[in-house]
């Protein structure tokens, strides 16, 4: 026992021991793989993540995640594109929480991946008129880290993009109107696509304004045409948001504007009389609950029709999909518009603040169950 004990106390390896190994080549089944680092200190659900991204990515063949541990994980793609795709459109997040991602190498180490860095796109705005150009661009960007890519576009080519873009969403929306689409067509190749593109035009960052749509939508459509109007061609399209079925008889800017336009009252009701100074709950749902306060589901669909009356709180039952959330603050970027009523906005920040843990969910979620 002494020997042994001896022995093992004198145990010490030098930086190299032994001959070189070759390690043998495996197969490349990460070919097409990224690793990714979650800056978040909550746990990890793999099943969560698999789900969030399968809908918002859409890859061909799906992919594989496996667990790196310290909220690293590795995507597994079985094509390059897709993989390119998700670099291409970083920044990506998680529970509200940033993820890193570096493409993979089967020589590296996993203690060897930096994973501190991130692609973000930067707007800058308000330059004086002298300073719009690349250089002044670049030597503001460049204080915030290193530029990756520089979108600089002459008067000519933003023109023509603008085109590009009213063409098409012209051509989606005639073709949906008239179900007209080519064999060949992305929209049927690729079923899910058509409601990627839906949600994507309604996102403020990608809107055009309604008036250029409409002009160049008189240029191809006659005057005295049957054919539906472009307002009407926008109901038509955005349909399954159109709450209370309004009639497209208003006026819009843009597509997120029709978005805020559907959550509104129906036309027979009036918008809630709003106060300068707005006044938020101070006590969450449960702490509510327990001072005698009910809730109950209101009959309207309307998400302003929120009443609190005899110590009973009606709220509007909610259906959240995974777009729900981008939608809603889309609207509320757009009510940033200080010509806007910012009601709807006002609406979510109550919810805020009813809600502040899980306990509140729950309780809402079994208090409201129709």
């Amino acid at each position: 026992m002494d020997e042994i004990t001896h022995e093992w106390n004198n145990l010490s390896l030098l930086e190299r021991e032994g001959d070189d190994m070759q390690l043998k080549k495996k197969c490349p089944i990460e070919e097409f793989s990224l690793v990714a680092r979650f800056l978040t200190s909550r746990a990890l659900s793999i099943d969560a993540v698999a789900r969030t991204f399968t809908s918002i990515w859409k890859t061909r063949n799906g992919f594989q995640i496996r667990n790196l541990g310290d909220h690293k994980l590795l995507f597994i793609f079985d094509n390059g594109s897709d993989a390119e795709r998700v670099l291409q459109n970083e920044p990506w997040s998680f529970d509200k929480h940033l993820i890193v991602f570096q493409r993979y190498n089967k020589d590296t180490t996993l203690e060897n991946y930096s994973l501190n860095e991130a692609a973000l796109w930067v707007q800058v705005h308000n330059i004086p008129l002298g300073y719009m150009d690349k250089e002044t661009a670049e030597e503001i960007c460049s204080t915030v880290g290193l530029i990756t890519s520089l979108v600089h576009l002459q008067s000519d080519d933003f023109l023509k993009l603008i085109k590009l873009d009213a063409s098409f969403i012209l051509e989606l929306f005639f073709r949906f109107y008239e179900e007209r689409w080519e064999n060949d067509d992305p929209m049927v190749v690729e079923a899910w696509l058509l409601d990627v593109v839906r949600h994507e035009l309604l996102l403020l960052e990608n809107q055009l304004p309604f008036f250029v749509i409409e002009k160049l939508y008189h240029l191809t459509i006659p005057n005295d045409s049957n054919f539906p109007s472009l307002i009407q061609l926008a109901f038509y399209f955005f349909k399954s948001l159109n709450i209370h079925n309004k009639a497209p008889h208003v006026e819009i800017q843009h597509f997120t504007d029709l978005l805020r336009f559907f959550q509104l009252p129906p036309p027979n009701k009036l918008l809630p009389y709003r106060e300068t100074k707005m006044v938020f709950p101070k006590y969450s749902a449960t702490q509510l609950r327990e001072v005698g306060v009910t809730f109950k589901v209101a009959s309207s669909k309307c998400v302003l029709d929120l009443n609190f009356k005899k110590g009973v709180l009606e709220i509007p039952l909610l259906k959240f999909l995974d777009c729900t959330e981008a939608l809603i603050r889309n609207i509320m970027a757009e009510q940033c518009d200080y010509r806007r009523d910012a009601c709807i906005t006002d609406f979510y920040l109550i919810l805020d603040h009813l809600i502040n843990t899980t306990k509140d969910v729950d309780l809402l979620m079994a208090c409201l169950e129709v």
